[in-house]
């Protein structure tokens, strides 16, 4: 029985394959439903599931179908599974901003690591600086030794 367009099944069947492989066996549903972060955490696989979430008319058809779900092709399975999730396209694009923020926050760090890094060697190799620093420790002990040096 075929409730989606050849096609559109057609892709939704590709992308769930990729998708299947990612989840280790977990289905999806449950994935999506637990935000589970071991498993649903790369971007470009999370986008890709967000262009296969059923439409409402797809939703409808989905849920309407009072049959035997065997008797559906396999792509129109999985999308039955996912089509009466609350807030569905929400909770997908949740976990792309997470997926994405983390991923961008780690690469801010190793700039900011990388620049702590350099600012240190800088210091370290500075003549200017190491002089300034020796004065700076000189001058208390010439006003213990010479009151002259007193302001």
């Amino acid at each position: 029985m075929r409730l989606l367009e050849s096609k559109r099944a057609t892709s939704v069947g590709i992308i769930v394959n990729k998708m299947e492989r990612v989840l280790q066996g977990k289905p999806l549903r449950d994935a999506i439903m637990e935000v589970d972060e071991n498993t649903l955490t790369w971007p470009e696989g999370l986008r890709m599931l967000l262009d296969i979430i059923p439409n409402a008319e797809e939703a409808q058809k989905l849920l309407a179908f009072s049959g035997d779900l065997e008797t559906l092709d396999r792509p129109e399975r999985v999308l039955r599974s996912v089509a009466d999730i609350p807030r569905l396209q929400g909770r997908i694009q949740a976990m792309i901003f997470k997926a994405q923020l983390e991923s961008e926050m780690d690469g801010l760090l190793v700039k900011q690591v990388d620049c702590l890094r350099d600012a240190c060697q800088a210091v370290r190799e500075s003549t200017e600086l190491h002089a300034l620093f020796q004065v700076a420790l000189y001058l208390p002990h010439i006003s213990l030794v010479s009151p002259l040096y007193l302001p």
